[in-house]
């Protein structure tokens, strides 16, 4: 079990998972499977799940148990190998031995602490508690409804006041979690509540439930201590924090001094959770692991605000939408982006801010890291590109650049040039390869070439006046030139070590023995470019680049030479 979920595995699906489950007996098949969703979904360490996993004869019912702050949850696992649909009376017969485990003798000792903590709040009503019944079957929404509504009677009939909830994680839902761990969508949020303001409307389309109406936004704010964890509820934002702009400057101008009229002059927050549901008795809005997908900029330019004056903008009330809806990869995928681009009017979306949370670049940030890059999947005030920081949108840029051999579209400087038709983002971002390992062949490989080509030109092109006059439009030219030099010595070398070759592409050698033909480009750019009055619009154009071809001919072998020479020293320097 230890091998399967400690190393860092991604399944693909719920199948996936049962896959590399079958082969273990059903004790530690289910053991595995709760362990995945206790990760998962809490990001507990090993030491933690082992403190809190307690199944075994007399466990009453009670596989794992975990407190976070004033929520009790007790998940309950079932694994088969073969998925069926689950009945009504088993799952009551598991649930009922919860339920009275709390209620009269426990006899899982191994939980006492817990059971007791538990009962203390059972009068409660500001404490919650939650059981999670996790299964590799199907359970139909007729058996989970019926299930609620007996988990109800049964609290009624003992008088609990503590708010409970019971959510089935089966084979569909275990889709949605995979999909999460999957693509970075953790931590965890946990449940959260908003009291709306009048009524509400609800729809819902198949497996998709919306809830829309209005809330104060002190009561969202309250969710958050610090401007960190406004951050954890912001994993499938579109975009980061772009800075004191002109609509966040507007938003929260009004916010502090005419809150009243805030519901009227904003367009809403967006809301994706695990679940949403409606409290009547108490008029809550309840958010199981939310995410706010449209109106991080809001919080973000709010919350200062509310950190510096608790008092400030009490008044201001906003529209949300809350939807549950499965994450099930690609056609879900989808589904949402239309949905956030459709309701995000108020800064603009970019084609690449769609993309940003798509599965491809959240697998290429982590193999950017492996390289010890930062990657930058979205905008943000922060997100600036340098030698080691890459920023998704001016990638997909240089890349189209070195790839298609096509300097004038550098020049012309359309960050969303490979972003605004799926053609171009696939031909630029190929799904299938990008999920493999990196190999001497891998585009993080080639990514990380391009985007290196580029930093060592512009290195070279700042050391002069004359260079750096030319170098919005040499850059381009020369890092082609660069790029396929690299290239040539990569494959005639025959380099299989990745790591260590990115490595090199960053190093001190290979800038030392390629300044002399970088320079070479940049005097081509300027004989080429005498006599043109717009220059901008001369090196936007194909001739352009088949007068520099002409130009560096003579110097394109030199160039390759002096990449080899460059890695043939540093590895006589490792020959012992």
């Amino acid at each position: 079990m230890s091998e399967v979920l400690t190393a860092k595995v991604q399944f693909d699906d719920s199948e996936d998972l049962v896959r590399n489950l079958r082969n273990m007996s059903d004790i530690e098949a289910t053991k595995a499977l709760t362990k995945y969703y206790a990760k998962a979904r809490f990001d507990v360490d090993d030491d933690v799940f082992r403190d809190h996993y307690v199944d075994g004869s007399n466990d009453g019912g009670i596989d794992f148990y975990y407190t976070e702050d004033n929520t009790y949850y007790v998940l309950q696992s079932k694994f088969a190998e073969k998925a069926k649909q689950s009945d009504e009376e088993t799952l009551w017969e598991d649930v009922r031995k919860i339920l009275n485990t709390i209620s009269n003798d426990n006899p899982n000792r191994k939980a006492d602490e817990f059971v007791n903590a538990l009962r203390r709040e059972l009068n409660n009503p500001s404490s919650n508690f939650e059981i999670i019944w996790i299964t590799t079957n199907y359970v139909k929404e007729s058996v989970r409804t019926a299930l609620e509504d007996r988990i109800r009677k049964f609290i009624n009939d003992k008088a609990w006041r503590i708010r409970s909830a019971f959510l089935v994680v089966d084979k569909y839902a275990l889709d949605s979690v995979i999909y999460d761990v999957k693509h970075g969508y953790i931590p965890y949020t946990g449940r959260r509540e908003l009291p709306f303001v009048g009524k509400y409307l609800e729809y819902s389309e198949g497996r998709i439930y919306a809830i829309v109406c209005s809330v104060r936004i002190h009561d969202i704010l309250k969710w958050f201590d610090s401007e960190k964890k406004v951050e954890s509820f912001l994993q499938k934002n579109v975009r980061e924090f772009l800075g004191k702009n002109r609509i966040s400057k507007g938003i929260r101008k009004t916010f502090e001094e005419s809150p009243s009229w805030f519901w009227y002059k904003h367009n809403g927050i967006m809301i994706f959770a695990d679940q949403v549901s409606v409290d009547e008795k108490t008029g809550l809005l309840v958010l199981r692991n939310p995410q706010v997908v449209n109106g991080g900029q809001t919080l973000r330019a709010l919350y200062k605000a509310y950190d510096r004056n608790h008092e400030a903008g009490k008044a201001a009330q906003v529209l949300v939408r809350a939807y549950r809806l499965p994450y099930e990869d690609r056609e879900t995928y989808a589904n949402t982006i239309d949905i956030i681009s459709a309701l995000n009017t108020q800064n603009n979306i970019l084609p690449s801010d769609l993309h940003s949370t798509d599965p491809r670049q959240v697998r290429l940030e982590d193999l950017f890291k492996m390289l010890d890059y930062t990657y930058y999947r979205k905008r943000s005030e922060n997100a600036k590109a340098t030698k080691y920081c890459i920023t998704m949108r001016r990638l997909g840029l240089r890349w189209l650049v070195c790839k298609h051999h096509v300097p004038w579209e550098g020049v012309r400087g359309n960050l969303e040039e490979v972003f605004s038709e799926p053609a171009k983002y696939d031909d630029a971002f190929p799904e299938e390869p990008i999920k493999h390992e990196i190999d001497k062949d891998h585009p993080v490989v080639h990514y990380a070439m391009g985007w290196s080509a580029y930093e060592l030109v512009k290195k070279v092109g700042k050391r002069t006046k004359k260079d750096r006059k030319l170098l919005q439009y040499s850059q381009h030219f020369t890092a082609v030139d660069l790029y396929e030099a690299l290239e040539m010595c990569r494959k005639e070398a025959e380099i299989v070590d990745s790591k260590q070759w990115v490595k090199f592409l960053n190093s001190e050698n290979l800038l030392l023995d390629v300044t002399k033909y970088i320079r070479e480009g940049f005097e081509a750019c300027r004989s080429i470019s005498k006599g043109e009055v717009d220059l901008r619009t001369y090196f936007k154009t194909k001739a352009s680049s088949d007068s520099f071809d002409r130009k560096v001919a003579r110097h394109r072998r030199p160039f390759v030479n002096a990449v080899k020479r460059a890695w043939d020293a540093i590895q006589r320097t490792k020959s012992p």
